[in-house]
């Protein structure tokens, strides 16, 4: 019988948890031409919401174009992943590829060649020998190309990870240069989705950005009640049972993450597990992050040890206190420096501050196997 649950990549059809508020409001954006930001953690169900809603703009005969910023570490990547999104969508883009070969400047970077797996004929582009100035202009020039794909259908543009875009050492070039594509094409309704809070922020709300105040900002949000009962239900169809108490355990033990709870799931049921339990799901967790003990380990290596006695303090006293009595258990010299390991955590993107002054674990799975490893018994 095949598994009913599904991890570890953006998950569609049975295996995918529907949000229908968010996606009529996403709707209603996307038709009115509103720019929106949706911030969430990683893990969280946003890429998989994300898939779910453009293919529901294809449906709609809107031509999308899915960019994933996360591999974007140069000029070069952002302008592969744009071409290779356009190269996806059938639809008008020969005709951009046509009018792009018609710029002199990058005439010389296209060939014709066949395609093996569909035995159709295509542009193949080598941005290898593009130096920098002229990627800025390969990447101006295609941006501007975009009337090209807007004449027989409306346009939709989503960037996942947009906050790699911020973090780019080019002084803020490529973040102006889609802020003014955004301004030149006020028809084009874009998506923007990423995970780091802190840096998406400052990218969005900073007035000397150029992003400052240009999209409607959304927080991804947690599933309610009626996720439990999905999880049960699919259970079910493994003949498992389980009951709500112990599914939200499941979920507050996660944080709430559905590919995690995902993730487990899969495992209880390939591990056979009839009746769902508390002491069914710590043993399973417990399995999950033992498998990640190798790159834990590793990651745990790269800190120092105030930062560590940092991550000890806030896993168990469940919040970062100052006080002088919490910093002498956990061995901390001063106030500063726990705020100190606290800021090169961010950093480090092992945590990340919340809007109300808190922090949260950006792995969850990494805060359990801690738990098993730091904490002073």
């Amino acid at each position: 019988m095949e598994n009913p649950f599904m991890y570890g990549k953006p998950v569609a059809g049975e295996y995918f948890f529907d949000l229908p508020f968010l996606k009529n409001e996403m709707q209603n954006f996307i038709d009115s031409k509103i720019n929106v930001l949706v911030m969430g953690p990683r893990r969280s169900g946003k890429t998989s919401f994300l898939k779910s809603l453009l293919k529901e703009q294809r449906r709609k005969n809107k031509l999308v174009l899915d960019i994933d910023a996360f591999n974007v570490l140069s000029h070069k990547d952002f302008l592969n992943q744009f071409v290779n999104a356009i190269k996806k969508e059938k639809t008008g883009a020969q005709k951009f590829f046509d009018w792009l070969r018609g710029v002199k400047s990058l005439s010389p970077i296209f060939k014709l060649e066949v395609n093996p797996h569909s035995g159709e004929t295509e542009y193949s582009i080598n941005f290898n020998k593009l130096e920098d100035g002229d990627t800025k202009q390969a990447i101006l020039s295609t941006l501007s190309g975009l009337k090209e794909l807007q004449i027989e259908n409306d346009l939709v543009i989503s960037i996942d990870e947009f906050q790699r875009i911020g973090e780019l050492e080019d002084k803020g070039w490529l973040e102006a240069t889609l802020r003014s594509t955004m301004q030149e094409f006020p028809s084009i309704a874009f998506i923007f989705t990423g995970s780091r809070r802190s840096i998406l922020e400052d990218m969005f709300n900073n007035s000397k950005r150029p992003f400052y105040k240009s999209c409607k900002q959304i927080n991804f949000p947690n599933f309610g009640h009626e996720f439990s009962n999905w999880i049960i239900e699919r259970f079910q169809k493994a003949s498992v049972t389980a009951n709500v108490q112990a599914i939200d355990y499941l979920r507050q033990q996660v944080a709430d993450t559905p590919n995690y709870v995902q993730e487990a799931c899969f495992h209880l049921v390939s591990h056979g597990v009839k009746d769902v339990t508390v002491a069914a799901i710590d043993e399973i967790l417990d399995i999950i992050s033992s498998q990640g003990s190798y790159s834990y380990e590793a990651l745990l290596n790269t800190l120092t040890p105030t930062q560590i006695k940092f991550l000890r303090l806030f896993i168990g006293e469940g919040r970062v206190d100052y006080s002088r009595e919490v910093l002498q258990k956990y061995e901390i010299k001063t106030g500063s420096n726990l705020q100190a390991a606290a800021k090169a955590l961010v950093e480090k993107q092992i945590i990340e501050k919340e809007p109300s002054g808190g922090f949260t674990f950006d792995d969850p799975m990494f805060k359990i196997w801690l738990n098993k490893k730091l904490i002073l018994r």
